[in-house]
């Protein structure tokens, strides 16, 4: 389906953005859903009161070992296994 302003047509898919005079065309981000992320891993866990997410799989630090902190929408690593749910 094609919109159609004025004498342009705007392609499916499409965002339009008025900037002063000019009318301006971007194409929208396309998610891939086959990317397998953090949300998706049993190691993801919640920690605290906050929306601080760490992985339980990694860490770092030598002396005093400390998990990654990551975000849930951040690709998987290596050591990813899927949450059963």
């Amino acid at each position: 389906m094609e919109l159609k302003i004025g004498e342009y047509i705007i392609p499916e898919g499409c965002t339009i953005k008025k900037e002063g005079n000019t009318v301006k065309v971007y194409q929208k981000k396309q998610i891939d859903p086959t990317i397998l992320r953090c949300r998706q891993c049993k190691y993801c866990m919640r920690k605290s009161l906050f929306n601080v997410y760490n992985c339980m799989a990694r860490t770092w630090g030598k002396k005093y070992p400390r998990h990654y902190t990551v975000t849930p929408s951040t690709k998987a690593c290596e050591k990813f296994e899927r949450r059963e749910e």
